[in-house]
């Protein structure tokens, strides 16, 4: 479905609409940024080349070039909406107008604007591509930070990285196998045969003009009124089991400030750190939430004054790929969209005074994984994650009415009547203490063989937050373990994060690779830091 623009400069074009879904819609202020850092011949990562291939992957990938429009507070009519460019020149220029080029500025320092400063992303543009210039590192070499930004409403992480490998492939990669890479003519050839094969003589149909949602794509038609209330049913008696009564003390504060930290183990730890989960029969990803249990209780013991309730089990959610199961409708169809779940984590919150540290650890990541599995292997898994999306949906509106009728977008909320009390035991308080994002093993996902000119040295993301807000994130790359945790530094007590994030890393030698001797030697990195600043300029 589409309808034709007003705009008679684009005339030629229709515009392409899509409704965003329940699970998009819930991703509002979650602006995501990740950066990577590559070391190649400055003639390869020239701004025209950079510029003529993020025109290649807006047209490969629409939803970065949509824009969302919607009426105030009509949150169900909000919709993508795309108007193709006229012509590969058109593609070019308006991808030229989301690329900036800095020289002198630090891969922290795009980092911390991002994540700190003014909002970069907006309704008009759901994508933008930094580019910082670091110098020469060795005779013909250059070090060069890019910074990838996306709306979290058309990707997740896994999307992003494949999209950073796509990006290196046709900077560095060469059109025949073992030849030279791309010169600025070839890689405009395929910019102009992206464009043709898309909007010249035949023109893409609705689905593959802009990606369905993930939930279309999993359910193909609409549920009937009978599957749909059994599936809310079903999630209503799973929410149930999901108790948890541990949070972080808040502070409040009238100032806002993102603090990012990484710990990156070496090849040998994170090589006997895989050994031991396979030997105690555990994901890596499962030992993380036994790492997290088992931190927080620690904390808890050093910090009287934290409530932190015996009776009450600690909830913790994780992020699902549902990638895996969405199969492209053709060859032009974008792997670019949202495709995500969550599910939670539930662990007692105390450690029985009689037992080994050790095997209590590895009993508590055990059941993390039996739950995590008993989750992701069920037959209902995908309906479950429609479900929830929706109610992801939902409370997202329920914020931004709010959030509209404070700024007068809307007109005030009138105060609802007080709740009455109902008789009966009190429902068991659902309070998750924290969320992290795993995202498993990301050397496959970088194809480095196809792009050898191009050195790829490191990549680290994040995403906007409210004040108050925190996210832990794990990955694999090139043999080395990482873990990374942001957080609002100024929505928690002083030091408070610092010191569970120690226990965090601590444990990893202590718990998992079992030789506390270690403790101290993961490479830890604050992530925004940068040094004092020096001129800069935009190309």
């Amino acid at each position: 479905m589409y309808s034709q623009p007003a705009n008679e400069a684009m005339a030629t074009m229709p515009t392409y609409c899509r409704t965003l879904s329940p699970n998009e819609l819930a991703y509002g202020l979650n602006d995501m940024f990740n950066r990577m850092v590559i070391h190649a011949p400055p003639a390869l990562i020239s701004p025209l080349r950079v510029r003529i291939v993020w025109a290649i992957v807006r047209l490969r990938h629409s939803l970065m070039a949509c824009r969302v429009e919607m009426q105030p507070g009509r949150y169900d009519d909000a919709q993508f909406a795309y108007i193709p460019p006229s012509s590969p020149g058109q593609a070019l220029a308006e991808a030229t107008a989301c690329v900036r080029i800095f020289d002198d500025v630090t891969g922290p320092e795009l980092m911390h604007t991002y994540l700190n400063g003014p909002r970069t992303l907006s309704s008009e543009c759901l994508s933008r591509l930094d580019v910082a210039r670091h110098g020469q590192v060795s005779p013909g070499v250059h070090e060069f930070h890019i910074a990838f930004m996306f709306h979290h409403m058309i990707n997740d992480s896994l999307a992003v990285y494949q999209t950073q490998n796509l990006v290196c492939e046709l900077l560095g990669g060469s059109s025949s196998p073992g030849g030279a890479p791309r010169t600025d003519a070839e890689l405009a050839k395929i910019l102009d045969h992206e464009w043709m094969q898309r909007w010249g003589a035949q023109r893409l149909p609705q689905d593959d003009a802009i990606v369905p949602a993930t939930e279309v794509r999993i359910l193909g038609l609409p549920p009937s009124k009978f599957h749909d209330a059994a599936w809310k049913v079903d999630n209503q008696k799973i929410q149930q089991r999901f108790i948890g009564g541990h949070v972080f003390p808040r502070v409040k504060s009238t100032v806002f400030n993102i603090r990012l930290v990484r710990a990156k183990f070496d090849v040998s730890q994170t090589r006997a750190f895989f050994a031991k989960c396979k030997a105690e029969r555990v994901t890596v990803a499962s030992a993380v939430f036994g790492l997290f249990n088992f931190a927080w209780i620690r904390l808890c013991a050093a910090h009287p004054e934290i409530s932190a309730p015996k009776d009450l089990p600690i909830l913790m959610y994780t992020a699902i790929s549902l990638r895996r199961y969405l199969k492209p409708a053709s060859l032009l169809t974008s792997y670019l969209s949202l495709a995500l779940d969550y599910h939670n984590i539930v662990l007692p919150a105390f450690l029985p005074s009689d037992a080994d540290p050790s095997k209590v650890f590895w009993a508590r990541s055990r059941e993390a994984q039996r739950q995590m599995f008993k989750h992701a292997r069920s037959p209902m898994l995908l309906k479950r994650a429609v479900v929830s999306g929706k109610t992801r949906g939902e409370r997202a509106k329920a914020w931004a009415r709010i959030d509209d009728a404070a700024d007068g977008t809307l007109p005030p909320i009138p105060r609802a009547p007080p709740a009455q009390s109902i008789p009966g035991p009190k429902p068991a308080p659902s309070l998750a203490l924290l969320g992290v994002t795993s995202v498993g093993d990301l050397s496959p996902v970088f194809r480095t063989e196809a792009y050898p000119p191009i050195k790829l040295i490191d990549v680290i993301g994040a995403s906007r937050k409210a004040p108050g807000g925190m996210l832990f994130a794990t990955r694999t790359l090139f043999g080395r373990f990482d873990m990374s945790v942001m957080w609002d530094t100024e929505g928690f007590p002083p030091g408070l994060m610092e010191e569970f994030w120690r226990y965090i890393v601590d444990g990893v030698h202590e718990y998992v690779i079992g030789d506390e001797s270690l403790k101290g030697t993961a490479e830890e990195e604050d992530c925004l830091r940068w040094s004092p600043p020096r001129a800069k300029g935009k190309l």
